[in-house]
């Protein structure tokens, strides 16, 4: 994920994959671009991923989310 972060301190990143209920924080990203380096849950099996984030200023949470990017992962 490429992002500008402009003059906030970074972005929250957020996931979502098939069968989740929620999103799940992946953590925070200061420099571009953002790589989600986690193994898939089945090797050999296509998974969807979505994303989102938001822009984080002095350790909070500040405006909207992002669009949602889906992206399909395979091994």
């Amino acid at each position: 994920m490429v992002f500008v972060k402009y003059k906030t301190h970074g972005i929250n990143i957020y996931r979502k994959r098939e069968g989740d209920s929620d999103w799940v924080l992946l953590g925070r990203a200061t420099m571009s671009p953002f790589l989600d380096n986690r193994p898939l849950p089945q090797i050999g099996k296509a998974e969807l991923r979505r994303y989102r984030a938001v822009y984080v200023y002095k350790d909070q949470q500040v405006g909207q989310f992002s669009n949602e990017v889906a992206i399909s992962c395979a091994s």
